[in-house]
């Protein structure tokens, strides 16, 4: 097993592995000595690995739009960067869109700058993290993005859920409002048994159409008393890319 796996099996099992005053610095769990071990028994190869990574210029949440600049920046200039993507749970690279995948260290799963337009810029496309995995495994398997929309639209006969889904959110969210003033038990009752039928038809939709993760009702918010799981998915992971 090479350096890059055995980080990507730290990474998933909860480890955090850095570079501390020229060292390897591991934290994690304790439970878990063969993996503890195998990061020791390559530790050459995994600092190699840590110190060829992208490192943040401005780590701070509200310097996002800055980071990402510099990290288009820096792409630019170096060809690609390497990084771990927290939403797919795995190492990517990003890169220009003349240099040749074959030249970036293998198990990264590289994306081109086209790829990354086509997920995040010109197509206005916005995806759940659930179709950002289902792109990243047929990535993973050779696969090129021409075109992500399909995703995130409903597919043709979806419409018997997503219409039965948006009225459900609509009756959710009025007595939602009128809950705090009405305290009846009918209320509270009926509340209760229609988010958990609302939930289950959602469950019911995504196992019918599995190759769609899109927001069954446009967008959720916040404020709603519950989140479809693609949004909910998408407010989680924020869908970003953590660059450590």
């Amino acid at each position: 097993m090479g350096a890059i796996e055995i980080l990507r099996r730290a990474t998933n099992a909860g480890f955090s592995v850095g570079i501390a005053n020229g060292k390897l610095a591991v934290t994690g769990p304790t439970n878990q000595p063969a993996i503890i071990d195998e990061i020791k028994d390559h530790r050459d190869a995994i600092i190699h690995l840590i110190q060829r990574r992208y490192k943040p210029v401005f780590p701070h949440p509200d310097q996002r739009d800055d980071e990402m600049t510099e990290l288009v920046r820096r792409v630019e200039k170096e060809g690609y960067v390497l990084l771990w993507c927290e939403v797919l749970q795995d190492f990517v690279a990003f890169h220009r869109d003349d240099v040749d995948p074959a030249t970036i260290p293998a198990a990264f799963v590289p994306y081109s700058d086209d790829e990354l337009r086509h997920l995040f810029y010109e197509d206005g496309v916005s995806l759940s993290a659930g179709a950002l995995r289902l792109i990243h495994a047929a990535k993973k398997t050779g696969a090129i993005i021409t075109n992500s929309e399909a995703l995130s639209t409903p597919p043709k006969g979806s419409e018997h859920y997503t219409d039965r889904l948006r009225r459900g959110m609509d009756w959710l969210l009025e007595a939602w409002g009128r809950m705090p003033d009405d305290t009846t038990p009918a209320l509270n009752t009926a509340f209760d048994r229609n988010l958990h039928a609302w939930r289950d038809l959602e469950e019911e939709m995504y196992l019918l159409y599995p190759e769609w993760r899109g927001c069954p009702i446009g967008n959720c918010v916040n404020e709603q008393p519950v989140m479809c799981e693609s949004c909910s998915s998408t407010s989680r992971n924020q869908i970003k890319i953590s660059r450590r």
